[in-house]
């Protein structure tokens, strides 16, 4: 991994996410492994973290409370990255 990213995810991993609610309620899974699978090289890996964001954090095109810690941190993920769109396959 880079730098940039190491530094992203670190501070991920300190947000207090099971303090805050998704659509099922307080976030019980791993906010920084998903954010980390979202650009991973593997399209297979994408394709499931994309869904469980979308899954969990986007809800029937409204958005859960945790959306807006986690959108800081997938901002920064395309602008270190060049992501401009993730494919989905």
């Amino acid at each position: 991994m880079n730098e940039p990213l190491d530094i992203i995810l670190s501070s991920v991993r300190k947000v207090a996410w099971r303090t805050l609610k998704d659509r099922l309620g307080f976030i019980d899974y791993n906010i920084a492994d998903i954010l980390s699978n979202l650009i991973d090289d593997d399209p297979h890996k994408r394709n499931i973290a994309y869904w469980q964001l979308d899954n969990q954090i986007v809800i029937q095109g409204g958005l859960s409370e945790s959306c807006f810690y986690i959108l800081p941190f997938l901002n920064e993920l395309v602008a270190i990255t060049n992501l401009s769109l993730i494919h989905i396959s």
